[in-house]
């Protein structure tokens, strides 16, 4: 099996669940045309909570936002690799532009959307590493 048919085959996986949850194709949808909304909600609530390594941590999630789309830019402009419903038949929560699928912004936003939590989160070193 090669990486491009091992990944059309988790695609169909994941786009087989629309079928599977239709109760979800809402959610999903939302999803993935609005969820950079929630990271920009959250980039605001954490400014204006006033502490000052929530502001830090809004700083880094800037940067690394700007850092991965600027890698996702330049990589998508070297490997072209069409949409899956460009070339199979599949189910579409959104309409979208037959333009380049790879790399794709989905799960850079997923990650920069779930950083502040990660940052939020008290990490304790172990017993002993006070």
């Amino acid at each position: 099996m090669t990486l491009l048919t091992f990944d059309y085959y988790l695609f169909q996986l994941v786009n087989h669940l629309a079928v599977v949850y239709p109760y979800l194709n809402p959610v999903m949808g939302f999803l993935a045309q609005d969820g950079e909304y929630l990271f920009y909600l959250g980039v605001i609530f954490y400014w204006f909570t006033g502490k000052k390594e929530n502001r830090w941590m809004v700083i880094q999630s800037l940067l690394a936002a700007c850092v991965a789309l600027g890698i996702s830019g330049l990589i998508g402009d070297f490997l072209y690799r069409s949409r899956p419903f460009v070339t199979h038949h599949v189910i579409q929560l959104i309409p979208h532009a037959a333009n380049a699928s790879f790399p794709s912004d989905h799960p850079q936003a997923l990650l920069l959307s779930l950083h502040p939590f990660g940052c939020s989160v008290k990490k304790d070193p172990g017993p002993g590493l006070h």
